[in-house]
């Protein structure tokens, strides 16, 4: 089973209560909600894509200041 991602926050009635799903929040593909919704997820393949925040210990990054 693979993964997908909110694009955009929404909401949806599910079983007659109104839910809130937001940006980024992590679904398996075969969820009903993604079966529902299908233009409102996207694959997720940001597992590499992910800039580190910090640098990692002994790493040097050149900023000019």
């Amino acid at each position: 089973m693979s993964t997908v991602r909110v694009l955009e926050p929404f909401v949806a009635i599910v079983d007659g209560v109104p839910a809130s799903f937001k940006a980024g929040e992590a679904f398996d593909s075969d969820d009903p909600i993604v079966a529902r919704f299908p233009g409102s997820f996207a694959a997720d393949n940001l597992a590499g894509d992910v800039e580190q925040a910090t640098a990692a210990p002994g790493e040097r990054r050149n900023v000019r200041r």
